[in-house]
């Protein structure tokens, strides 16, 4: 009995770990800029796409949802808006949450 218990102990104490990191909240913020025409750079193509493919990677291999993503795109994506969306973020994130953040422009 004394040999068991120690694996017992091991499991419960694995399987409360399995739990506490799928009880982690998780959180995107994805930032594309395509549009250019308002400053002399020449505009992109592909950002818009860049983050349409990355938001359903994290929905559909990891598990994400509509209220975990942040999502700033062209004229949202300035200074100022950047800067709240990463005030936003540091709101809403809690010990062991998963933050991914995605950037595609100049």
């Amino acid at each position: 009995m004394n040999k068991i218990l120690p694996k017992i102990i091991a499991i419960i104490f694995l399987f409360f770990i399995s739990i506490s990191t799928l009880a982690a909240g998780k959180h995107a913020l994805l930032i594309a800029i395509q549009d250019y025409s308002k400053t002399t750079f020449n505009s992109l193509k592909g950002p818009a796409n860049d983050l349409k493919l990355t938001q359903g990677v994290l929905r559909e291999r990891f598990g994400f949802v509509e209220h975990d993503f942040i999502i700033l795109k062209d004229e949202k994506a300035t200074h100022t808006g950047i800067e709240k969306a990463f005030n936003v973020l540091s709101d809403r994130i809690k010990p062991n949450d998963f933050v991914y953040i995605f950037y595609s422009g100049r």
